[in-house]
């Protein structure tokens, strides 16, 4: 599930959409429906499940185009990827353990363009 927000603060949502995965690389269906101006901040906040195929420790990491944007990510309600207040590097990763094999653990990642 995706909630866009009209602001960088996420105080303010707009839409409401399901998304199978998130990349915003080449579909547009991932992207946000609602109007938003280039110059103008915005957020978004994906909710859902990874199932793993193996328990053991994987290396997350997310991919940032641009100095403005900003993430966090959240694996069975552990921050696993904090860089919301600067931009330490635009490959942000952590680890997460997977004890249970084919187990849902929720997930929760925020992002952000300044």
């Amino acid at each position: 599930m995706a909630t866009y927000y009209s602001d960088a603060n996420m105080s303010d949502p707009k839409d409401h959409t399901r998304v199978s995965r998130i990349d915003f690389s080449g579909s547009s269906s991932t992207r946000p429906s609602v109007s938003l101006s280039p110059n103008v901040s915005w957020g978004v906040r994906w909710s859902g499940f990874v199932r793993p195929s193996l328990a053991q420790m994987y290396t997350v990491h997310t991919v940032l185009a641009e100095e403005d944007e900003r993430v966090k990510l959240w694996i069975d309600n552990f921050l696993v990827i904090d860089q919301w207040t600067s931009l330490a590097g635009t490959v942000p990763q952590g680890t997460v353990m997977f004890a249970i094999i084919g187990g849902f653990y929720p997930v929760v990642m925020e992002y952000k363009q300044l």
